[in-house]
């Protein structure tokens, strides 16, 4: 597994702000609260004064395998105008990619989001795919970070850096 340096998780942490974090003190008791401020080591918690490590934080994200149907529409309509026009966007979901479809479009007939390293590709009615591109990309990435969803880092799984939990219903 690839390990972030303190730098990379604290970047991490800015592309999130204003997102839960669970935090955790030095004698194991535990809270909840939105990303008040953020310095290159350490995170404050909105609800306190308190600042704690970076390695005391765990950030509070949605598994993109989640992904409401209402968020995947509106992935959809950022990727392909057929998709704006749309009135029913089918949505299914695999363990490695979701799946965005719809009758309406003239050439486009679906939108495939891998989760593992996050990549959108539109899938023509003709079988032939091609990427979005960057700045689509990067749109849909900000949006779908702005409703906490956890997306890699560099390649690397948040979960699995130990960086994001789910969220605790």
């Amino acid at each position: 597994m690839n390990k972030l340096t303190k730098e990379q998780i604290a970047r991490v942490f800015a592309l999130y702000m204003g997102c839960h974090v669970k935090f955790t003190t030095n004698k194991g008791h535990t809270h909840i609260a939105a990303i008040g401020a953020l310095a290159s080591d350490a995170v404050q918690s909105a609800d306190y004064i308190d600042w704690y490590l970076l390695e005391q934080c765990q950030l509070i994200l949605t598994p993109l395998s989640s992904l409401t149907d209402e968020h995947a529409v509106e992935v959809a309509k950022w990727c392909d105008n057929g998709f704006r026009a749309a009135k029913d966007v089918a949505i299914k979901r695999s363990k490695e990619t979701i799946y965005l479809t719809t009758g309406q479009c003239d050439d486009v007939s679906c939108i495939r989001i891998y989760r593992n390293f996050f990549k959108v590709e539109r899938i023509h009615e003709d079988n032939e795919c091609n990427n979005i591109t960057n700045t689509t990309c990067n749109r849909i990435i900000d949006l779908l970070r702005s409703y906490n969803y956890a997306l890699p880092y560099m390649g690397i799984d948040l979960y699995e850096a130990g960086i994001a939990i789910e969220p605790i219903n």
